[in-house]
């Protein structure tokens, strides 16, 4: 019945846009507010139906109809003819909410109408035989190839982590990021009247890409000499070996971290969660959050926050896996849930859509509990000695991280700039100015960097999102002693970010809830730089 009232609703206003253009009807305001209530609505329902069958799918294995309402949403992205009334016609709109209402639509369905494209689609979803594939963004797949040559490979020799890089690569053939898949996508966002689709996903991130690759070169610049320096000891470590590509994987995964995992095991995971929340003044059990837990050890370990119905119905599926990353990966998405059930706004769109940058920054916030000094002696109780030489590995991971992503960064914004170019020498290129390794063209691992693939011109979400953090952070040190154990803290959070949702942009609330136009100083000197 609900299926079929929403396909009724989708025929009546294809009809009525129709009609009304053979009048050559001029878009007026009325009309760009009929589109933003049809949009609305309809993405409201799909993204509860999707949302519904995603957890199916998780949680039992199967997908009943979700290949279904894929195919729905992809059509409603992509042939719908409300978003070609709001692109006309969103500069008509004169109510502040309206405004932000438009922002948020035209944002969302930008990206959606190039990726739901039939052709890139076949490129990006090449079978579907198989059933749907739930794909969500995760920033560790921009440097997954690095961790697993040298992730748990620290008692291995230099020739066994190189047969292990080599091994994922060659494993990871399909489906892949292509050089056809690149210049589809450009071809699209110039349908769309913009250059590149780097600057129609610019525009939908609100990115002002000249300020981007203007923090993309003060990040180079700043954390340059520090890496050198990290560079320097890890050749010393090898015996005067010049560092390869296949060794970095040792600066991301320390020893310490390894000694660390101990006491972070897979099934106290959801405890700590609980007893860091309920630090903060929160408890968890008295909230419409739903869990879902998996130990299977034959599963691959993940964790997802699935928001349903929020604030009245959110959800978390984990499959765990002992260890720090999947103590802060679970932290984070635990953020994320708790950021839903503190929305306190009645328009749904508000609730729904938080920006991917926002996502990235709560998830980052939040993750970041799991390298405070006092909560993983008080709560992991990690003897002060490990956790202080932990905290001094883990700066210089994050250092190798932001450089690995800085060249990530550099290569997408490269790729549709000039989509024409060898990509695969362009990559080698920046990885061998931006990691200051030895080239290795034959290993063409850009193209099976999901990120590329499923969530083009996301990774700057993870970017600006670390930059959000790191500055809340700051703040919170200042001003309630951190966030940790801190019920202040998390008060402050709740009434300066989380209850907004998305009615106002992410920009404003950082610089509303710190004082300060967003700064990358805070996360240089989070890293020690």
């Amino acid at each position: 019945m609900m299926r079929r009232s929403f396909l009724i609703q989708v025929i009546i206003f294809c009809i009525a846009f129709v009609l009304s253009s053979c009048k050559e009807e001029q878009v007026t305001e009325d009309r760009v507010l009929a589109a933003l209530d049809s949009l609305e609505y309809r993405l409201e329902w799909l993204d509860y139906r999707l949302a519904e069958e995603r957890w199916k799918y998780l949680t039992n294995g199967t997908d009943d109809s979700l290949s279904y309402f894929e195919d729905l949403y992809n059509e409603l992205i992509f042939t719908d003819p409300a978003f070609q009334i709001l692109k006309r016609g969103r500069n008509l709109l004169t109510k502040d909410e309206d405004i932000r209402r438009g922002q948020i639509l035209f944002s969302r369905l930008l990206i959606g109408r190039v990726e739901s494209h039939p052709e890139i689609l076949s490129l990006r979803e090449p079978d579907r035989s198989g059933g749907p594939r739930v794909k969500t963004f995760d920033r560790e797949l921009n440097y997954n190839f690095f961790l697993k040559a040298g992730e748990r490979n620290h008692r291995r020799d230099r020739a066994g982590r190189e047969t292990e890089a080599l091994f994922f690569a060659e494993q990871n053939v399909f489906p892949q990021l292509t050089p056809q898949l690149v210049r589809l996508r450009n071809q699209q966002a110039r349908r769309e009247g913009y250059n590149s689709f780097f600057a129609l996903a610019a525009a939908a991130l609100n990115m002002n890409v000249s300020e981007y690759t203007t923090l993309l070169e003060q990040l180079d610049k700043a954390s340059r000499p520090a890496y050198q320096t990290i560079l320097e000891q890890l050749r010393s470590e090898l015996g005067g070996s010049q560092p390869e590509v296949w060794d970095l994987g040792l600066l991301l995964v320390s020893e310490t971290e390894l000694e660390l995992d101990r006491y972070l095991t897979a099934d106290s995971q959801r405890i700590f969660v609980y007893r860091t929340f309920d630090s903060l003044g929160l408890s968890l059990g008295g909230m419409p959050l739903y869990w879902h837990d998996e130990y299977d050890i034959t599963l691959k370990p993940g964790v997802q926050s699935i928001p349903v119905k929020p604030p009245y119905d959110v959800r978390i599926c984990g499959m765990y896996a002992e260890g720090h990353r999947w103590s802060s990966r679970l932290m984070g998405q635990a953020g994320q849930a708790v950021h839903y059930l503190n929305i306190a706004q009645d328009r749904p769109l508000f609730v729904n859509n938080l920006h991917p940058v926002w996502r990235e920054g709560i998830s980052s916030l939040f993750a970041s509990l799991c390298s405070d000094s006092l909560w993983l002696v008080q709560y992991a109780h990690v003897p002060p000695v490990t956790a202080g030489r932990f905290l001094t590995d883990e700066r210089r991971a994050g250092i190798v991280q932001l450089r690995i992503l800085l060249a990530h960064l550099k290569f997408e914004h490269e790729i549709y700039t000039n989509s024409d170019r060898d990509l695969d020498k362009l990559y080698w290129d920046i990885l061998e100015e931006m990691l200051m390794i030895p080239r290795h063209d034959d290993l063409q691992y850009w193209r099976h960097i999901s990120a590329f693939l499923y969530h083009p011109v996301e990774l700057q979400a993870a970017l600006y999102g670390d930059l959000i953090a790191a500055q809340t952070i700051a703040y919170l040190e200042e001003h309630y002693g951190g966030l940790a154990g801190q019920p202040e803290s998390f008060s402050f959070l709740v009434q300066n970010y989380m209850r907004f949702g998305s009615r106002y942009p992410w920009w404003e609330l950082v610089e509303r809830g710190t004082g300060e136009p967003l700064n990358p100083k805070y996360l240089l000197e989070l890293l020690g730089l």
